[in-house]
C-alpha cells in the first residue's frame, strides 16, 4: 500500500482504529493517552510510538504490533536480514581458515 506521494506506508494505525470502530479520543482512552493529539501524531508519524505504546496499540486493536507498522517492520527485517547473512559469510570465512590451519598442521 503506498501513500499519495508513490511512498510505502510505515504506519496503518488509521485504518485499524477505523476498523474497530473507534474515536481517536477513544483509542487514546485505551492506549492511556490524556488526549486525541498523541493518537493524531502517531496515525501522521508526525511522533513515533515507545514499545510500550506499541503494545498498547496491539492490545487495543487486536492487531500485531509488526502488522501495524508494517512498513517500519519490514525496513527492519530487511536490515536484520542482511546482518545474518553477512554474520554467516564471516562464520563461514573463520571455519574455512581454522579448517585450514587445521589441515596445514596435520
Amino acid at each position: 500500500m503506498t501513500n499519495i506521494h508513490g511512498r510505502p506506508l510505515n504506519y496503518y494505525l488509521r485504518s485499524y482504529r477505523r476498523h474497530a470502530h473507534l474515536t481517536q479520543e477513544e483509542l487514546a482512552h485505551l492506549l492511556g493517552a490524556a488526549t486525541a493529539a498523541k493518537v493524531s501524531r502517531y496515525e501522521t508519524g508526525n511522533r513515533i510510538p515507545t514499545l510500550q505504546t506499541g503494545l498498547a496499540y496491539e492490545a487495543a486493536l487486536g492487531v500485531p504490533v509488526a502488522k501495524l507498522f508494517h512498513g517500519s517492520y519490514e525496513e527492519i527485517r530487511e536490515s536484520v536480514e542482511e546482518r545474518r547473512r553477512k554474520l554467516k559469510e564471516e562464520r563461514e570465512r573463520r571455519q574455512a581458515k581454522l579448517g585450514a590451519a587445521i589441515h596445514s598442521v596435520a
